[in-house]
C-alpha cells in the first residue's frame, strides 16, 4: 500500500514528459516510426492537388447523401467520380506511401 492509502499506483512528480523531452527519441506514428521518408513527402507534395478535389468530392458526395431530394443516380454518380479519382492517386503511389 502506498502513502495515499491507494493500492498499485503511485504518481511520481518527474512521470510526466513535456514534447521538449521527447526530442531525442524517435517518434512514433499510425504509419511506422521516424519522420516520412523523402519518397513520402514527394508523393504528398505532388497530390496536394488531386487530395483537395478528393476531399471536395467527398464533401459534395455526403451533401447529396444527406439530401432526402437527392436521387439514387446523383448518388452513384457522386460514387464513381471518387472511387476514379482514388484509383488515379492510387496508380500513382508508386513507393504504397500513406
Amino acid at each position: 500500500m502506498t502513502s495515499s492509502g491507494s493500492k498499485g499506483y503511485e504518481a511520481k512528480s518527474n512521470s510526466a514528459k513535456g514534447f521538449k523531452d521527447f526530442k531525442d527519441e524517435k517518434l512514433i506514428s499510425p504509419y511506422g516510426q521516424g519522420t516520412p521518408s523523402e519518397e513520402r513527402l514527394k508523393f504528398l507534395d505532388e497530390m496536394s492537388g488531386l487530395r483537395k478535389e478528393f476531399a471536395g468530392k467527398r464533401s459534395v458526395y455526403f451533401e447529396v447523401w444527406e439530401n432526402p431530394k437527392s436521387n439514387p443516380e446523383d448518388l452513384a454518380r457522386q460514387q464513381s467520380d471518387i472511387r476514379e479519382l482514388f484509383q488515379t492517386i492510387e496508380e500513382k503511389n508508386t513507393h504504397h506511401c500513406r
